[in-house]
């Protein structure tokens, strides 16, 4: 189960930067749009990783950008 996890989080997250970047010429690509229930699976999913998990430090490195992305979109 946890390896199932991991590998759909990796592959999401790689899927979602590889498209961004290939969609824009430089700066924050389009951000996503994710319904409450995709948000509340994978914060679920991110609960159960272990604390010291690479995995987890990606996806807070990857909010972080997403945040970045909003303030400089003016959002």
């Amino acid at each position: 189960m946890r390896r199932n996890v991991w590998i759909t989080a990796v592959s999401s997250l790689a899927l979602t930067l590889v498209a961004g970047c290939a969609a824009t010429s430089g700066g924050c690509p389009p951000l996503v749009a994710y319904s409450k229930a995709q948000q509340a699976r994978a914060a679920q999913e991110l609960r159960a990783l272990s604390t010291d998990s690479q995995l987890g430090r990606m996806i807070v490195d990857y909010d972080k950008t997403r945040d970045a992305c909003r303030v400089s979109q003016g959002r």
